[in-house]
């Protein structure tokens, strides 16, 4: 059977992580990669070629690509992941889940589009996520927790059950949040943090037990 086309957007370190979890799964003919940074064009990633300008995604939807993937995740301004995914979706393309064939995923879990699942990734039941999620590499998401639109979990973090994470929030690498915590949205859990008290939104919380460090 053909491979069905897809574009990506974003030329990063992510995208190289879901550059090759979709060429070795083999159903998806990566056609390139699109990027704002001029400088990348001509250049190609894992051997994919970078294209550059915002008008190079309607030539490709013109001609007749509707698949997509999204690459960028940033930390420093994840409200750019968000308005990147909608602008995306708003020209028209179907926006892909790139799941790891290692992620140990329950039946029951949930999810919308655009989401990203790395290797060594386990996710419990009854848990959701919304669209345009990233569950990096070996990070743990366990019963009943809820992942809002736009939030990331770093490498190797742990979510205890019943835990919801608001729009937009990046818990951090190796970050520990106990069970039945709420994280707000927009909001930065620093890296090896444990969060044993709900955070509110547009903050960034750091340290073992978590605080507050600043407004965001």
């Amino acid at each position: 059977m053909k491979n069905k086309s897809v574009i990506g957007v974003g030329a990063g370190g992510h995208a190289k992580v879901i550059i090759d979890i979709l060429l070795k799964e083999g159903i998806y003919d990566i056609k390139g990669m699109v990027d704002i940074n001029t400088n990348l064009k001509g250049t190609s990633i894992l051997g994919i070629p970078i294209i550059s300008g915002e008008g190079e995604l309607i030539r490709l939807y013109d001609e007749n690509i509707r698949l997509a993937f999204v690459a960028v995740a940033s930390i420093s301004d994840t409200k750019n992941n968000k308005k990147t995914f909608e602008y995306v979706q708003g020209l028209g393309f179907e926006i892909i889940n790139v799941v790891h064939e290692s992620a140990v995923i329950a039946g029951s879990v949930k999810m919308g589009c655009g989401n990203r699942i790395f290797a060594g990734t386990i996710i419990n039941p009854d848990s959701v996520l919304g669209n345009n999620v990233v569950i990096n590499t070996g990070a743990i998401v366990d019963h009943d927790c809820r992942i809002e639109d736009h939030a990331q979990i770093g490498p190797g973090a742990q979510l205890a059950g019943n835990v919801n994470v608001g729009e937009g929030s990046f818990i951090g690498l190796g970050a520990s949040v106990i069970q039945g915590v709420r994280i707000g949205k927009y909001s930065i859990i620093g890296a090896g943090s444990a969060v044993i008290n709900n955070v509110a939104d547009n903050v960034t919380i750091g340290g073992v037990p978590a605080k507050q460090l600043k407004s965001i």
